[in-house]
């Protein structure tokens, strides 16, 4: 018996084993890019809440969403196709930080460090908001992330790829071995 097995119930060990048979065609759609239609079959989740900290209370769970792993695979292969996107057209600044290559929360603190001490250096005043947004991406609305990438140029096959990945999507949650029924998933990224 399988130990790590997706929402399909295919066991990454199969597909590391017949590498070879599906590489070809992978590596295909990830050269080629111009498969649109992914089928719906797949596109469902198992949600499974895991405990965080040692109290077990609702707000000290995580959610780990279990997928199809040919889909994690073909994720992967939008993701590059998105970020190449975003570095050739330089859509993200140099203030981003979170989901960058190279940086992250802490080369954000000492930038912003580094800014503050020169304003407290020149006798400035310092204001600072600070804002928690860490559910921001669960809660984007899909129809609102496909406006922006195409605002931000992405190609007609790219955005449409995108849609098809996003459209037919469902949820289910299991807990303690209750399943509940399927729902659309309709934000998140």
């Amino acid at each position: 018996m399988y130990k790590s097995m997706g929402a399909d119930e295919m066991p990454p060990r199969v597909l590391r084993e017949l590498a070879g048979e599906v590489a070809k065609p992978l590596s295909y759609l990830k050269s080629h890019g111009r498969l649109v239609k992914f089928p719906v079959t797949g596109k469902g989740e198992t949600s499974c809440p895991f405990l965080k900290r040692e109290k077990n209370t609702p707000g000290n769970h995580r959610s780990v969403s279990l997928t199809s792993v040919l889909y994690e695979i073909m994720e992967q292969i939008l993701l590059e196709t998105m970020l190449r996107h975003m570095e050739n057209r330089e859509v993200i600044g140099d203030s981003q930080h979170s989901f960058t290559k190279g940086k992250s929360c802490l080369t954000n603190l000492v930038a912003f460090y580094k800014e503050v001490m020169a304003l407290v250096d020149k006798g400035r005043t310092n204001y600072v908001t600070y804002l928690d947004s860490c559910k921001a991406f669960d809660t984007t609305p899909h129809n609102i992330l496909l406006s922006k990438m195409e605002s931000h140029g992405f190609d007609g096959w790219t955005s449409q790829r995108i849609r098809n990945w996003l459209d037919g999507r469902t949820q289910r949650v299991v807990v303690s071995g209750l399943m509940s029924g399927w729902r659309p998933v309709t934000s998140g990224i």
